[in-house]
This record gives C-alpha cells, sequence and structure tokens, in this order.
C-alpha cells in the first residue's frame, strides 16, 4: 500500500469489563490515501467504545468502509512545496526553508502548560540539543555557519540524507531532513495545530519520509491533511 511502512497509533484497553475507548481519532481520509491515494471524506468519532476483544472487527469495519466507500477525494489545500531542490541536492533556499519549518515545529511544541489538580505542570523538551538556538538566533545565522552538512543535521533526533545514502536511493536530497526520530522526550501539542500541520508538511516536501514522536505528549485528531503526506514510511504518533 504506497509507500507507508509503519503507523503508530494508540488503543488503551483496560482490563476491566468495561469497554476500552479509542482515543486517537483518525480520519479514513488518511489511511486510503496512504493505501490507494483515494480518499473517501469520512472520519471515525473522537471517541468510539468498543469492547476490549474487538480490536479485529474494528480493522474488518474499516477495511469494510474503505471498499464500499469508493474513490471520493477529499478536500484539502495545495501542499507546500520545496524550493531550492536542484540536481538532488538541498541548496540554500531548501535549507532556509528547512531550517524555518524546524524551528516553528519546535516552538510550537516546546514548554507548553497546562494545569493538572491545580498544579501547573510544565512540559518541555527533555533533550532539546541543537533546537534551542532557534530561540534565539535566526536561520539565517543559523546555517552561516560552515560545514559538510547544515547545522540542523546534528540536531538531537534528526536524521539528514547523505550523499552515500542519496546514492543507493534511500533518499531523494543531500542535506535534507530524511527522519525525526524524538521519543518520550515531553514534545507537546496538538497534532490538530495549523501550525505543526504546515510545519511537518514543509519538511516532508524538502525530504522527509520518517517521523517518529512515539510516547510525546501529543492530542488531537489526524485531518486528512496528514493523508497528503506520501512520501512518508514511518508515521509514529502513538502513546
Amino acid at each position: 500500500y504506497s509507500s507507508l511502512r509503519s503507523v503508530g497509533f494508540s488503543l488503551h484497553a483496560p482490563e476491566s469489563s468495561t469497554p476500552a475507548v479509542l482515543h486517537t481519532s483518525f480520519s479514513l481520509c488518511n489511511i486510503r490515501s496512504y493505501a490507494l491515494r483515494h480518499s473517501p471524506c469520512v472520519s471515525m468519532p473522537r471517541q468510539s467504545n468498543i469492547a476490549g476483544q474487538s480490536y479485529g472487527h474494528l480493522v474488518l469495519w474499516c477495511c469494510v468502509i474503505l471498499v464500499l466507500l469508493g474513490p471520493r477525494q477529499c478536500s484539502s489545500a495545495p501542499a507546500p512545496v520545496c524550493p531550492g531542490l536542484q540536481n538532488g541536492v538541498c541548496t540554500g533556499a531548501c535549507q532556509s526553508a528547512t531550517c524555518s519549518a524546524l524551528a516553528s515545529f519546535f516552538r510550537s511544541t516546546f514548554n507548553a502548560t497546562r494545569n493538572t489538580l491545580h498544579t501547573l505542570e510544565t512540559h518541555s523538551w527533555a533533550n532539546r540539543s541543537g533546537w534551542e538556538i532557534t530561540r534565539t538566533q535566526p536561520c539565517q545565522q543559523i546555517l552561516s555557519a560552515r560545514g559538510r552538512s547544515p547545522s540542523y543535521c546534528s540536531w538531537y533526533g534528526i536524521t539528514c540524507c547523505t550523499a552515500e545514502a542519496a546514492a543507493q536511493q534511500e533518499c531523494r536530497s543531500v542535506h535534507s531532513v530524511l527522519g525525526i526520530k524524538i521519543q518520550v522526550n515531553g514534545v507537546n501539542g496538538s497534532v490538530e495545530d495549523p501550525t505543526i500541520v504546515q510545519d511537518i508538511q514543509q519538511l516532508h516536501a524538502c525530504g522527509l519520509t520518517r517521523l517518529s514522536l512515539q510516547g510525546n505528549d501529543l492530542s488531537g485528531a489526524l485531518s486528512s491533511t496528514w493523508g497528503s503526506l506520501t512520501n512518508l514510511t514511518v508515521l509514529d504518533l502513538s502513546e
């Protein structure tokens, strides 16, 4: 099914006889766009009561719905493009767009707060090595440092496309961000936040194929926009 090899979601199944609750709502537009690149415009409710032993029936039900709904298309805004991709290299404009998207993603998911049991609880990235420079310096200055690769390639959790990887067709644009793997790190935010979605879309346009944010404090429902990320081979947003 297309290029997607791994998708992570989270199901909470208590051991008691009470029905389990599917806390992560997601759109069937998303699944079908990955599977067939033709997506029906229907969504599962935010909370669906399902018996603890009925996960198999849920999967079967989803498959039946996908078949019966047919190839209706989801309406969505045009996906962003990546400037500066030239001959398999992420050049200056591409690096600037990538750095800006990473900086914006960090600002949107760092140091979010919420009140839990009348105690203000602060959520911030446990490891923010490299990323924190975006709080004090613009990308133009960050990228001015000379090196074999852009400075963001050394930030925590980021894997960049190298010439060797590109030669083996593991990625398509040298110096672009190939993967982000930041797990159990206090990344806090909503997958419905338009800014976060736009940042991921921009990174995807510039070469992102693997996104793993497992074990963080992410909430919200995946919209059909996530289904436009058809080059992703790994997407893990599970708890």
